[in-house]
């Protein structure tokens, strides 16, 4: 469960991310989710941001997501 403390972190990174492409919004977002260690929530918004955005404007994210699945898929 997160704490109350961690909200303030979410809502900075949400205005940052105001300036940042929709790809490059959901990379720092999953990654977040990597650092704090919530392996789960990182795969739903990378799989997520992979559902809605078009695949010409989430190379990046896909190799990241590729990347993260190898160090925590179970496959």
């Amino acid at each position: 469960c997160r704490e109350e403390s961690d909200r303030p972190v979410a809502d900075l990174c949400v205005y940052v991310c105001l300036q940042c492409t929709q790809e490059e919004f959901f990379l720092r977002f999953a990654e977040f989710e990597e650092m704090v260690k919530e392996p789960e929530r990182a795969r739903a918004i990378y799989q997520y941001a992979l559902d809605h955005l078009p695949k010409s404007a989430a190379q990046q994210l896909y190799a990241r997501f590729v990347q993260f699945e190898k160090q925590h898929g179970t496959r």
